[in-house]
């Protein structure tokens, strides 16, 4: 998701903000931790990370 607030700061730059996020939730009745296992199996294998990101660009 992101924003472009535009010319900012009596119109000497430009700004935009933007922010991500990765494995934040699924959506299953799947009781395991990750429903996604090549195998079939997730009895051994870490959860996915939960992954933000927020990116704050200025240009002069």
């Amino acid at each position: 998701m992101g924003y472009d607030f535009g010319r900012v700061f009596k119109n000497r730059a430009s700004l935009q903000l933007e922010a991500t996020a990765q494995n934040v939730f699924v959506l299953t009745d799947y009781s395991g931790q990750d429903p996604e296992t090549a195998y079939g199996f997730d009895g051994f294998a870490y959860p996915k990370a939960r992954t933000f990101s927020l990116q704050l660009n200025v240009t002069l």
